[in-house]
């Protein structure tokens, strides 16, 4: 199987099927903050999604991936169907209760390849997160 680091290159990766995973993508909405601002950002968003209840049962059962996609992240969830939801549902309230923070969110159950990306790290491919970040593309701030 292939993996697809970027559009210029194919770079081929050892995979792992993993099917019937909960993908659960994150990312701050557009406009992108400023670059003096984009840092801070992004620990804010990190910080709300390692405070959910949600995260901290999967990453300790040791049944979550994590990805840093650079204004956010992707969450794998290899626990229950509604893991994704009410980590999203979680992070949503914790943003609207204390920050400025503008969040879209998108949220797609379906087959993924966990694999090792070229600084080996763990990382995902497939049409279950691909689902999720065109999910996610199609809202706005603030939607789930």
């Amino acid at each position: 199987m292939h993996g697809k680091p970027g559009a210029i290159c194919r770079i081929s990766y050892n995979q792992t099927p993993i099917l019937r995973s909960r993908t659960f993508f994150l990312s701050t909405s557009l406009p992108i903050p400023a670059i003096d601002q984009q840092k801070q950002v992004v620990q804010q968003l990190n910080q709300y999604v390692r405070d959910s209840e949600q995260f901290r049962r999967a990453d300790t059962a040791g049944k979550l991936v994590r990805i840093a996609t650079g204004d956010g992240v992707a969450l794998a969830f290899f626990t229950s169907p509604d893991a994704p939801v009410r980590c999203a549902i979680e992070v949503s309230k914790a943003v609207r209760n204390s920050s400025a923070l503008q969040l879209r969110m998108g949220i797609h159950s379906g087959p993924v390849d966990q694999l090792s990306d070229v600084n080996e790290r763990s990382n995902l491919a497939g049409t279950g997160i691909n689902m999720a970040q065109r999910i996610m593309n199609c809202g706005d701030a603030g939607h789930i």
